[in-house]
């Protein structure tokens, strides 16, 4: 592969993260905060496994931007649930906290990445962010839904009780 195809599968990643931010304010007041995240785990999962079995350029690339659709939902919706479930007084560090947990996601993934770029095992690489997406989803069960979306869906005694 050239470096310029390289460099396009490798951008489609952010182009993808761009689209997805792009619906998902929209579809997080429909869903709720909590369950947009978890329907976002599908497009991680799927991303994934696009990618890892890909035999072509084309799968590879559809799996990066399917993954990158994931990434702008998640940039976008966490961003908005923190700031709903946290205090005035925490609402700074959480929003800090959640750029620095990114940062630190893409150090461990680049580390990671070391040993498993070269042939088959950049398979694995792909997958592992299937795994990762998997857990998620099932720790999604113990969180609250934000009492901000409950609000605006008249949920009142259930916000109530989040707050």
């Amino acid at each position: 592969m050239s470096s310029t195809l390289w460099g396009l599968v490798v951008g489609l990643t952010p182009l993808g993260a761009w689209a997805g931010s792009m619906f998902s304010g929209i579809a997080a007041d429909k869903f709720g905060r909590k369950h947009m995240l978890m329907y976002n785990n599908a497009f991680f999962v799927s991303g994934a496994i696009i990618a890892s079995t890909s035999t072509s350029v084309a799968q590879l690339s559809v799996g990066r931007f399917v993954s990158g659709i994931g990434c702008g939902v998640a940039a976008n919706v966490v961003s908005t649930y923190c700031s709903e479930v946290s205090t005035i007084r925490s609402r700074g560090f959480l929003g800090g906290f959640q750029q620095l947990m990114i940062l630190v996601g893409v150090f461990l993934s680049q580390v990671v990445s070391i040993g498993l770029s070269k042939a088959p095992l950049w398979r694995v690489l792909f997958s592992i962010s299937a795994a990762i997406a998997i857990v998620q989803t099932l720790l999604l069960f113990f969180i609250p839904e934000s009492p901000k979306y409950l609000a605006s869906t008249n949920q009142i005694d259930k916000a109530e009780a989040v707050l």
